[in-house]
């Protein structure tokens, strides 16, 4: 876990890579501590982050 300031958690540089277009953050691995309203993120570019806690997502076929 690290820290940017005190009170504020900020995930390390950890990608999860999926199949779908469209996500939901937080994902069902999300601590219960670390939870925030329900986002939906779609993913059209190479990396797309959660407005809230900043997650990394990538499509597993997106071609670099």
């Amino acid at each position: 876990m690290v820290t940017d300031y005190p009170g504020r958690v900020k995930k390390d540089d950890t990608i999860i890579f999926v199949d779908k277009n469209i996500i939901t953050c937080p994902n069902n691995m999300t601590p219960l501590w670390n939870l925030h309203p329900k986002v939906y993120i779609e993913l059209k570019k190479e990396i797309s982050l959660c407005p809230y806690c900043g997650q990394k997502y990538k499509l597993n076929n997106y071609d670099e």
